[in-house]
């Protein structure tokens, strides 16, 4: 398995001495993965990562169990990102212990048909338990979708799933920035 190779050499790579690996990519979405809990997230920034390179999205992940910048400092970075890179769409990944396999919210200036191309890329990919649990009250000039992945969609024991996750999020980002383009 082509892609499960790639994700083990990319999370053995992005131990560094930094708090935070940024990459910019002439894409305008933005995956954003900031999970402290690396024992349970072990290869969501990986695919994280994997994801950004194969859709030339930029990303912001952590490296470190405990980021030494605060809150305030990340999210300047992040902002900073968005309006150096004219990002239209962030999606911030999160590991979950949920019973569905993709829960997520939206901003409130996401459109329906975006979500429901959200839904269909990932029942495309044979995911089916999805389920929408809040609207973000938020007025920015970017989209904004929060995923929490079930545990099992980032375990390398169950590799379809995570190829599954994988093509999913792809897809759905390419249609993004086709419709949106």
């Amino acid at each position: 398995m082509e892609l499960i190779e790639e994700l083990k050499i990319l999370e053995n790579t992005y131990h560094n001495e930094e708090d935070l690996l940024i990459a910019k990519n002439s894409s305008s979405v933005l995956l954003i993965n900031l999970s402290n809990d690396l024992i349970n997230n072990t290869y969501l920034k990986a695919i994280t990562r994997f994801v950004a390179a194969s859709t030339s999205s930029s990303y912001v992940v952590n490296t470190k169990e405990s980021i030494l910048l605060n809150e305030e400092d990340i999210n300047n970075k992040i902002k900073e990102l968005i309006n150096e890179q004219e990002i239209k769409l962030v999606i911030n990944i999160k590991p979950a212990k949920e019973d569905y396999d993709v829960m997520y919210k939206t901003s409130n200036n996401l459109d329906y048909t975006t979500i429901k191309e959200l839904e269909d890329a990932f029942r495309e990919s044979l995911i089916t338990n999805i389920k929408e649990y809040e609207t973000k009250e938020e007025n920015t000039n970017y989209d904004y979708i929060e995923l929490l992945i079930n545990d099992s969609y980032h375990n390398l024991e169950e590799p379809e799933k995570v190829e599954k996750l994988s093509q999913a999020l792809i897809n759905f980002i390419k249609m993004y920035t086709n419709f949106s383009d």
